[in-house]
């Protein structure tokens, strides 16, 4: 699952207002904060009965500080962030709704804004507003992007004098589906014997059997083309015209070097490359297509990718941005050796990517990928990157998911530092993780070692019995 947060931000005459003060004015409208909701139903899981109306009291009587909300469909969040100008210190007030892509945010979004509007009213002494937003929120786009590849990219952009290409087109189906005929190895390897053959490869009588299911899925790809090449009896050497399998009957002429009739000379069937084949086999591009293909698949937008573009340390297959995180990928039609192993390795401390892939059509070396992760183990950089290998093209859309995935949560983890309270005694990240069933590592002892003053034992009980329960349940 990917998520996707959608911003509404207004700007406040002063900073005279707090969190504690906006969060009073929510809790009398109804609003009950994650910090509640989470408690009372860890006392009544941890007591395994209702919970007594006096420890109840105790637990959602905390204040609403930068909290959340959990709904069915999503997370609801506020803040409220001050800003120095030139003349007076301003203040910024946020709501977000944390949801699935490709959803709609929560209406409830629109209920938030809107009780925030009056709790606003209420504490400045504004007149109510009308609407859900008071025509003063602003929808702000959610896109983090790898400071990074915008250096890299803006450095590309004058390279390029102002115009660089997008990371990949919108591959129409044709192309898609000779992507997927390459995919297959020997598929792949009749079209470069067929490519190196030009300007035709004649198929041997004693092969013809075993690439005949081959030949016609790359002509039926439109990869490849059936020809007729018409020879010189006498001089071997010499071709003397390339025809489609219907133009022999009417072929005129004779040959300028036996004067024989041309229709009498001798006639050769094969294949031959179409422009669409010999583009995509030529630096193995069909390889850096079927990436970029993947990479689409996955919502990865074509301004967050830069491809074979040349740098001091030589030429980048892939430099992406995924939801702010950096991702450099190595592709190899071959086996993936120590030497590409370096060059992976190389790219990563120049860019400081959190994600490492490397993908081939065939396999890992074994002493690659242990120097590989050894040489990053070693690298005091915290936290260490991910390194994903990809053996095959059939895992491939599977595994670069995942991988995109890791980074979408990623940046959804920093958006939850940044907007919740310090003060909080739950792990909201843990929380909506949960909640949108995404898999991430639990250490409940770090938790215990990082636990501030008045998180007692009785809470870290609670929070492992909810560790094993669904947060949904929490909505």
């Amino acid at each position: 699952m990917l998520l996707t947060v959608t911003r509404m931000r207004r700007k406040l005459p002063a900073a005279s207002e707090s969190v504690t003060h906006l969060g009073m004015h929510l809790r009398e409208m109804g609003w009950s904060p994650l910090g509640s909701t989470v408690a009372h139903r860890g006392a009544e899981l941890a007591l395994g009965q209702p919970t007594p109306s006096s420890t109840l009291y105790e637990l959602t009587n905390a204040s609403f500080n930068d909290d959340f909300v959990f709904l069915v469909g999503g997370v609801l969040y506020f803040s409220l962030e001050s800003e120095r100008g030139d003349a007076e210190k301003r203040s910024t007030l946020e709501a977000g709704a944390i949801h699935e892509l490709g959803t709609p945010p929560p209406a409830e979004l629109a209920r938030l804004t809107s009780s925030l509007d009056a709790a606003l009213a209420r504490l400045t002494g504004e007149a109510a507003k009308s609407g859900s937003n008071g025509g003063t929120w602003q929808e702000l786009p959610w896109h983090p992007l790898s400071a990074a590849f915008s250096t890299l990219r803006e450095r590309t952009l004058k390279q390029a004098g102002g115009s660089v290409s997008a990371g990949f087109p919108d591959f129409p189906e044709e192309v898609r589906q000779a992507l997927r005929v390459l995919e297959d190895p020997e598929r792949r390897k009749l079209a470069l014997r067929i490519k190196a053959s030009e300007p035709l490869f004649v198929v041997r009588e004693q092969e013809a059997d075993s690439l005949n299911v081959a030949s016609d899925a790359l002509v039926d790809s439109g990869l490849a083309i059936r020809k007729i090449l018409v020879r010189c009896r006498k001089r071997s050497d010499v071709n003397l015209a390339l025809l489609s399998t219907e133009d022999p009957a009417r072929l005129e002429g004779e040959c300028p070097h036996c004067r024989t009739k041309l229709r009498d000379e001798q006639f050769l069937k094969g294949l031959a490359p179409t422009p669409l084949g010999s583009n995509l086999l030529d630096h193995s591009h069909w390889m850096t297509s079927r990436v970029a293909q993947s990479l689409r698949n996955c919502g990865v937008p074509p301004e967050d990718v830069l491809t074979e573009v040349s740098t001091e340390g030589g030429e980048l297959d892939f430099l992406v941005s995924l939801y702010g995180s950096l991702a450099v990928m190595e592709l190899k039609d071959r086996t993936f050796g120590l030497d590409d192993a370096r060059d992976l390795f190389d790219r990563y401390l120049r860019f400081g990517a959190q994600e490492l892939i490397a993908v081939t059509t065939e396999t890992i070396a074994p002493e690659a990928r242990r120097r590989l992760e050894e040489a990053v183990r070693a690298v005091p950089r915290q936290p260490a990157p991910s390194i994903t290998f990809v053996e095959g093209l059939a895992e491939m859309d599977a595994k670069v998911r995942l991988v995109v995935q890791r980074a979408n949560w990623r940046a959804v983890a920093r958006l939850l530092d940044k907007v919740a309270s310090a003060a909080m005694p739950l792990d909201a990240k843990a929380l909506v993780a949960a909640k949108f069933g995404i898999p991430i590592s639990k250490d409940r002892r770090a938790r215990r070692a990082s636990a501030g003053a008045g998180f007692d034992e009785t809470m870290h009980e609670y929070l492992d019995l909810m560790a094993e329960v669904d947060v949904k349940s929490y909505s």
